[in-house]
Order: C-alpha cells, then sequence, then structure tokens
C-alpha cells in the first residue's frame, strides 16, 4: 500500500517577488501543527517533492521542526509553476518509495488531489487552505498512477489561529 501526501503551503507573506514570499509567524505555526499530526497519522515521510519557491521550502523546514521525519527531499522547480497533470507525470517517473509527499501550491495542489481522488472518503475541501494535506492511500505502481485511483484517509487542516501578524497573503 503507498501513501501520497498532497500539501500546500502555509500562510506566507508578501516578498519582492511571488517566488521569494517568505512565511509569516502564523504560517510557521501552522506548519509546525501539520508536521505533528503527519508524524502521527503516517509516520515517517521517504521522500518529499517540495516546490523552489521560498514558502515551500520554509514550510518544509517548520514540518521538520513539528516532529515530521523525511528520508529524502528533492527540490523541484517545476512544482512552481505545473499544472495538476504535471505533478502526476512528475510521481510517475520520480516516485517509488512508500510514502511520498508533494508540497506546493494552489491552485494544483487541489488540482491533482481531484484528479487522482476515487470519491471514497470525505474531503472536507474544495480548495486547500494554506498549510492543508490530503493523506490519500493507494494499491499499485507509481508509474501506473491513474485519475480517480487514490482513495482519501484523511484530511488534516491547521487550527485557526488569532492573526498576530499584520501581513497578508
Amino acid at each position: 500500500m503507498n501513501t501520497l501526501i498532497i500539501m500546500r503551503h502555509a500562510k506566507a507573506c508578501y516578498g519582492p517577488t511571488d517566488h521569494a514570499r517568505p512565511l509569516t509567524d502564523h504560517g510557521r505555526r501552522q506548519a509546525r501543527f501539520v508536521g505533528g499530526e503527519l508524524s502521527r497519522i503516517a509516520g515517517v515521510i521517504d521522500h518529499v517533492l517540495v516546490s523552489d519557491a521560498t514558502r515551500t521550502r520554509q514550510t518544509l523546514e517548520a514540518l521538520t521542526s513539528g516532529g515530521l521525519r523525511v528520508k529524502e527531499r528533492s527540490i523541484e522547480p517545476s512544482l512552481y509553476s505545473a499544472g495538476g497533470d504535471d505533478v502526476v507525470d512528475l510521481l510517475r517517473v520520480v516516485a517509488n518509495e512508500s510514502v511520498v509527499m508533494v508540497l506546493g501550491h494552489e491552485p494544483t495542489m487541489s488540482d491533482v488531489a481531484y484528479e487522482l481522488w476515487n470519491g471514497v472518503g470525505d474531503a472536507g475541501f474544495s480548495s486547500f487552505p494554506t498549510a492543508g494535506a490530503a493523506i490519500f492511500t493507494f494499491d499499485g505502481e507509481w508509474a501506473d498512477l491513474a485519475p480517480r485511483s487514490l482513495t482519501l484517509t484523511r484530511f488534516i487542516r491547521p487550527p485557526r489561529q488569532a492573526r498576530s501578524e499584520g501581513n497578508r497573503g
């Protein structure tokens, strides 16, 4: 049984460019919370594919500071502007471990989730909130990943916290 975790980066503020937007303090708290939850639910992540944008790389750092253990991480510049089909194609080629995670951006993460989800399990989302993570399982090989082949086992949403920072994004 393979596990795929699809996650959107945590809350970011404005930056000099979209690509360079850093996380807010709230975003760091979100990611630490989700890191603890993912560790408890999914255990160790064998391989994380992460966009090269500042906010996604910082989200991964905060996930690990929250308790998530990751064996291997790959910075994938293509994830910054990828569409859903691009992400699925990337997974077919790159993934070969039992527990794989993709950490990227909206609307791509929800596009991938809805393309691969077989409708089993309660989605509880129409798009991914910041730091939202969907955990899917499936039988089969990554190279054979097909639309509607994944079963949703859990959707993690960080708790709402009062904003302490004045930044939006």
